[in-house]
């Protein structure tokens, strides 16, 4: 009888029980895993942050709560092994087997997924339009190199495109081609580079008596509209003839450009007037040395002057500019001058880890970036005092030339949102104490719909309104002006 029972215990049947899964310590086992994986992750977060400020933010909480759940997992898993030793390891064994072919089974499908799913950008590797680390740079070189060749030849054979309307400037980065036409047919440059109805010479600076020259960014430019369809072409026809209007506006200036500009361009012809108009971007587009790691839409391979404020005088860097060619000739983005200046450059998204080679695990550092040290050049109270020096220069400079100076700020159409506005130029201006021109209520009485155009900058109808408010301004400091209309 015993012998029977004996062998009864070593039947199939009690085999196939003995082997038969042990639901908890699947649980358990995922819990270690995925306590393991979040801690992990958590510490990634954690950057070059100290671990005192850490521990008080949702990734600090986070990994503390990992290291309690690999505790717990870790105790009951080893509780049952030790238990199952002599009369059910074989069941522990496949539970443990089972979890693992689960485990590699989700992040190889997650890896084949990902890899679907991503599209090849000029900066590098996007997943439903975010950007994973590291960036590429061989790609964008190569993709902006392509840009300047084209614009390069398009120029030389006299063909109109959208980049050779733009032509390299040693002391601004970029400025308008003279006598050129952008390939859309909807912008044209006279003899001197300004944005003009026309190819040709369209304003004179030497015959111009009275005149009044317009500094800026797309807005001052009239980006989207047509020439007569740009507040400055409208100012110059409220005036009534009492003055000329000369658009030194070019697109994608930051403050820093159009002041320069005017130091160069404008302040030896000695204008009544000089407008300086500028955007809340504008004021970090100071900040900046290479606007295509900024701004990859806009397709730009310039860089730009860089103007840093010191103590005695503010002190220009990249002069002359880097042209393109030579840009994008550096096997490494390393190798670019000045990339310590820049707001757009951080060291640590360029650079490649050995943990790169997996899609999935780009995405998911991508998507919980870790945390970086504020850029210094990109603090508010960096870009703000700054700009009021760049700003106060300008009023100066032209004050001692015998130039009415006259500041305006641009409300974007983050500034007319409902709930969270984009207040930072009216913020600037008013902590500086900045005298400026806000067109906002003029702006207002143009329906929403019909404010801005599909590329967000202003529409014919807001144009006017600009203009008509600049008007008002002018003829207010300009007694001389309201008595000649």
């Amino acid at each position: 009888m015993q012998r029977n029972m004996a062998s009864l215990s070593d039947s199939p049947g009690r085999t196939f029980a003995q082997s038969s899964l042990n639901w908890s310590v699947i649980v358990a086992l995922f819990a270690l895993e995925g306590s393991c994986g979040l801690a992990l992750l958590a510490l990634y977060k954690k950057g070059e942050q100290g671990f005192s400020a850490f521990i008080q933010t949702n990734a600090g909480v986070s990994f503390f709560l990992s290291l309690a759940i690999f505790a717990i997992s870790a105790g009951w898993i080893g509780r049952t092994y030790f238990l199952s030793y002599r009369n059910a390891l074989r069941a522990f064994q496949l539970t443990v087997v089972m979890n693992l072919v689960t485990v590699f089974s989700v992040l190889v499908c997650s890896e084949l997924v990902i890899r679907v799913l991503v599209k090849q950008t000029p900066q590098g590797d996007t997943i439903n339009g975010l950007l994973l680390l590291p960036k590429n740079w061989d790609r964008l070189r190569d993709h902006y190199l392509a840009i300047w060749e084209k614009a390069s030849t398009d120029q030389q054979q006299g063909l109109a495109s959208d980049v050779s309307y733009w032509v390299y400037d040693r002391d601004l980065g970029w400025s308008i081609g003279p006598s050129r036409r952008s390939a859309n047919g909807l912008y044209f440059s006279d003899s001197q580079g300004l944005r003009a109805p026309q190819t040709g010479n369209s304003f004179s600076l030497s015959q111009a008596a009275s005149w009044i020259a317009v500094l800026g960014d797309s807005f001052t430019f009239g980006e989207e509209v047509t020439y007569e369809d740009t507040w400055a072409a409208r100012l110059e026809k409220l005036l009534g003839g009492s003055f000329a209007v000369a658009n030194f506006g070019v697109a994608g200036y930051g403050v820093d450009q159009a002041y320069l500009r005017y130091l160069r361009d404008v302040r030896p012809w000695h204008p009544a007037i000089a407008v300086l108009g500028f955007i809340s971007d504008d004021l970090y587009r100071s900040t900046m040395v290479y606007p295509f790691l900024n701004y990859p839409e806009w397709e730009n391979p310039f860089s730009k002057p860089r103007l840093l404020a010191t103590e005695e005088e503010l002190r220009l860097l990249n002069i002359p500019t880097i042209p393109p060619d030579m840009i994008f000739a550096q096997s490494s983005i390393a190798d670019l001058p000045h990339l310590q200046h820049d707001k757009g450059y951080t060291p640590f998204e360029w650079q490649r880890e050995w943990y790169h080679s997996s899609y999935f695990a780009r995405f998911l550092l991508t998507r919980f970036p870790r945390w970086m040290p504020i850029n210094a050049n990109a603090s508010e109270e960096a870009v703000f005092s700054l700009n009021e020096r760049i700003l106060r220069s300008f009023i100066h400079q032209a004050s001692q030339s015998g130039t009415i100076p006259v500041i305006v700020y641009f409300p974007t159409s983050g500034d007319f949102r409902p709930r969270r506005p984009n207040l930072t130029g009216k913020r600037f201006l008013q902590r500086t104490g900045i005298p400026y021109v806000d067109p906002s209520s003029c702006l207002l009485q143009v329906p929403e719909a019909e404010r801005f155009e599909p590329g967000e900058h202003y529409s014919p109808r807001a144009n006017a309104a600009v203009a008509e408010c600049l008007a008002q301004h002018l003829r207010h400091i300009l007694p001389s002006l309201e008595r000649s209309q």
